[in-house]
């Protein structure tokens, strides 16, 4: 598929239910590499709620992004580290290949208004996509 990993707020699993997932659902277990990194998912979150920087000591360095580096942290259970220029083809679609497509179209109001509401739509539309191929590979 075109997208591999985490959706939209999967996180969460691993900030907040994590601990309690087999309690919850006793057929499910949970892999030391899950606990593993819902506990270093929790401690850069409370890192960075304390001091706003989400590093401590026993954790893998989470380095600052700049725009000159654009250096992202990886949170995985299996190579969590520091990973550079993020879906790199994917962003340079949403960042420059519309916007140059809206800014040569014709700068009329009316012409605008079309634009915006395609805009819209394909983000819709891709958004309702994914979501339908994540229901379909996790049932």
């Amino acid at each position: 598929t075109w997208y591999e990993g985490p959706s939209h707020a999967e996180e969460l699993y691993y900030l907040f239910t994590m601990e309690y997932f087999d309690r919850i659902l006793p057929n499910v277990t949970i892999s030391d590499s899950d606990r593993l990194l819902a506990h270093q998912m929790r401690k850069y979150w409370t890192n960075f709620a304390k001091s706003g920087n989400p590093n401590s000591a026993g954790l893998p360095v989470w380095s600052v992004f700049t725009n000159a580096s654009k250096n992202y942290m990886k949170l995985s259970k299996h190579d969590m580290g520091v990973g550079n220029d993020y879906r790199k083809n994917e962003m340079k679609f949403w960042l420059q290949t519309i916007p140059n497509l809206i800014s040569d179209s014709d700068t009329s109001r009316a012409k605008k208004l079309k634009t915006d509401s395609l805009f819209l739509l394909i983000i819709s539309l891709s958004s309702l996509n994914f979501f339908i191929n994540i229901m379909l590979v996790r049932y």
